[in-house]
């Protein structure tokens, strides 16, 4: 294949772009609501031809267009970081936006219960009730809301993800 010119490739690259983001509008109509995964997804397809077709320089047409896809969602996306007590005291690296909250938890033991799924209210529930009915099983006391760990990529199947809910225990005053 010729070389594109430079004022064609970007064009390319923003065609590609706006059309990954529509077919993954379309493609988001059918995904299954709690499990935010859907079978049908034409912009791999689109994707990969555009690349074998006109090479691989388009690639960023690709990240823009599934960067536009991800946030048109509306789904929050949020990181937490668990940091052994030693290393804040020397010290991490502080914020830089107001979007990003840094806090402190004092140090607990949790029940832990792993639960595999999508990340639903749905599967949360069932969790927190199974968890919660083996605390009492084992006559243990919850203190606070639960937490959730949600370990896994965006791209892992639903069936194959891994995540826990945590709950906070009492301290034993025996």
């Amino acid at each position: 294949m010729s070389q594109l010119s430079p004022v064609r490739q970007l064009l390319l690259m923003v065609l590609l772009a706006g059309v990954y983001w529509t077919s993954a509008n379309i493609g988001l109509k059918f995904a299954m609501p709690a499990a935010l995964a859907t079978l049908i997804w034409p912009p791999t397809g689109i994707s990969l031809a555009a690349l074998l077709i006109f090479g691989y320089r388009l690639w960023p047409g690709v990240l823009i267009g599934a960067f536009l896809a991800e946030i048109g969602t509306g789904i929050p996306v949020s990181a937490s970081f668990i940091m052994p007590g030693k290393t804040v005291e020397k010290g991490v690296p502080r914020q830089s936006g107001g979007d990003v909250a840094v806090g402190m938890v004092e140090a607990a033991r949790f029940a832990v219960l792993r639960f595999g799924g999508g990340r639903s209210a749905e599967h949360e529930e069932k969790a927190v009730a199974t968890l919660k009915a083996r605390l009492e099983a084992e006559k243990l006391t919850a203190k606070g809301s639960p937490l959730f760990a949600y370990y896994d990529p965006p791209w892992t199947p639903v069936f194959l993800r891994r995540n826990e809910v945590l709950i906070r225990l009492q301290k034993n005053t025996q």
